[in-house]
């Protein structure tokens, strides 16, 4: 299995996936200890609770969401990049 996405990703090349109700995601790079997205969230769109085997970059592309990591809450919405940790 490949480990490690293309080292020239462009967007507009990649397909875009569900990521669960009223979400898209778009996955732009990836390696054993990072994935980077790009995610379009619907309004009123709720991500599950879930854990990451790396860490992950995500950008907002449209929609406002609230993140949890941890204890800590705080409100994201376009073109805020976010770098989640491998918890």
């Amino acid at each position: 299995m490949k480990k490690n996405s293309e080292v020239f990703v462009f967007g507009k090349d990649v397909k875009v996936t569900l990521a669960g109700e009223g979400m898209e995601r778009k996955v732009l790079g990836y390696s054993d200890n990072m994935m980077i997205c790009e995610i379009r969230m619907k309004k009123g769109a709720v991500i599950p609770s879930h854990a990451h085997v790396h860490e992950q970059c995500s950008t907002i592309v449209f929609g406002k969401v609230t993140y949890t990591v941890g204890a800590e809450m705080k409100k994201a919405s376009a073109a805020v990049r976010l770098l989640f940790p491998y918890l």
